[in-house]
């Protein structure tokens, strides 16, 4: 038996076992034999591609009216199904449409590990074009995720009109948080975890020496329903940054409808702009292990039950080398009454910020004595009563001078799956918007939120689905 073969028995017969306990789903492929291009497999899956590390891309053609007198492909509802799993060490690409049936979409389906690379091995990368749709496998215990190793790259690169989209494997109106597992992204830089800490859930090794690093493009792409939880200490998030560096690109990119945290970053000096965070499940944005990149351009809107979140921002710190990245340019908008988490020795600039709560009192930032070097510079706290709680401890607040609390009257926390509340007025009271670079933001940008006044930087490639 040829190595390549012999790899793709193991990574069936692990296959069988992984998915032994999960939900019945439909993409699903068991069968321990070896794969081949050519090769079908039940379910009337064709095999297109056979990785020598075991991968493989399967496709199924669909007749939707098989009694009809057109041929496959001239009916408009006819379709293309592509089954994704393994790890594959040769470049490979997701197309929106089939080359044979250039009509035709096709859906991709992630069906537990899919993994480009090997660990700064048989470099990998993964091309997806403009508007393809990507589905996780829906499972509490072996979920559909994708995992870019060290050393390999994603070039995602979507449009305004056509984004690229990774959703659950389930119909709409049965989606849910937590369905599929998410993107992972793994890479070379720096973190206080050392090179080669292994990532949560995927247990997969990530970090290194070089913060310059890149794991590609991610440009509007959206990630819906995504991060299972398995138990505490093992979460996946809509997308994980495990060491990436600032050679990579991340603009123009949505977490929707998340179980865990919507974006997490630990280490690395990855940096992202216009981000849109919508119904996250635990923290909104969340970093740990020394990250030093940032994010310019973040709406960050929570939702109430039953997908009610826990922090809107949580952020460690710890040492060699502490977190200290720029947040600029944020609307954040919450139903609940929950804290910017800055714990115990993160540093950070929080900058032209407003934090607007539809309850009775505002958002609260708990800042630890530890961590009395975080900036705050313009920020405002917006909430129905402003005097009801108090805003900073008193660690913090004698570093707050550019800090407003106040009462706001003109945010429509009626319909909490409308993004453009981030359009409403901001009401600076005694805050003065500053200039961003000077706290290492990318852009001026000088006014306060994630609104300039005249773009709509969010329009059409996000969305608002509850399931």
């Amino acid at each position: 038996m040829t190595n390549s073969k012999l790899l793709a028995v193991l990574l069936a017969a692990a296959l069988v076992l992984g998915l032994a306990g999960c939900e019945e789903t439909t993409t699903t492929v068991v069968d321990p034999q070896p794969y081949e291009v050519g090769d079908v497999l039940p379910g009337s899956w064709t095999v297109t591609v056979a990785d020598a590390l075991g991968g493989y891309m399967a496709e199924r053609l669909v007749d939707a009216d098989s009694e009809d007198d057109l041929d496959f492909g001239d009916d408009s509802s006819d379709y293309v199904e592509i089954l994704v799993t393994g790890r594959f060490g040769s470049d490979i690409s997701f197309t929106k449409h089939h080359a044979a049936y250039p009509t035709l979409d096709q859906t991709y389906y992630l069906s537990s590990q899919v993994i480009i690379g090997n660990d700064n091995s048989s470099n990998a990368e993964l091309t997806i074009e403009a508007g393809t749709l990507i589905k996780g496998e829906v499972s509490s215990v072996d979920p559909g995720v994708l995992i870019v190793s060290r050393g390999s790259t994603i070039n995602a690169v979507g449009t305004s009109t056509d984004p690229i989209v990774f959703t659950s494997a389930n119909d709409e109106g049965d989606r849910a948080q937590g369905d599929w597992g998410g993107i992972v992204l793994l890479g070379n830089g720096i973190s206080n975890e050392g090179p080669g800490a292994v990532a949560e859930a995927i247990y997969q090794p990530w970090g290194g020496t070089n913060n310059a690093d890149s794991s590609g493009t991610l440009q509007y792409v959206r990630v819906e329903f995504a991060g299972t939880f398995f138990d505490p200490e093992n979460e996946l998030n809509g997308i994980a940054f495990y060491g990436v560096g600032s050679g990579t690109t991340v603009d123009h990119v949505q977490i929707h409808c998340n179980k865990d945290d919507g974006l997490e970053f630990f280490g690395g000096a990855v940096e992202a702009s216009y981000v849109v965070i919508t119904g996250a499940g635990d923290d909104s944005l969340d970093w740990d292990n020394g990250w030093v990149g940032g994010i310019q351009h973040l709406i960050i809107q929570q939702y109430g039950s039953p997908y009610a979140a826990d922090k809107l921002i949580e952020a460690d710190g710890e040492a060699d080398p502490t977190s200290d990245p720029y947040v600029a340019n944020v609307t954040i908008m919450s139903p609940v009454n929950e804290y910017l988490n800055m714990k115990v020795g993160t540093l950070g600039k929080l900058v032209n910020t407003v934090i607007v709560s539809s309850v009775a009192s505002p958002a609260q930032v708990n800042d630890t004595a530890a961590s009395t070097d975080f900036i705050y510079d313009g920020v405002i706290i917006e909430g129905y009563e402003a005097d009801d709680a108090p805003v900073f401890d008193a660690a913090a607040t004698a570093t707050t001078p550019n800090v407003a609390v106040i009462e706001q009257t003109n945010y429509d926390g009626s319909n909490q799956f409308d993004i453009d509340n981030a359009i409403f007025t901001v009401l600076q009271g005694s805050v003065t918007a500053v200039d961003a670079t000077t706290h290492g933001a990318p852009a001026a940008a000088q006014y306060i939120g994630a609104y300039n006044g005249s773009t709509n930087w969010w329009s059409s490639w996000t969305t608002e689905a509850e399931n």
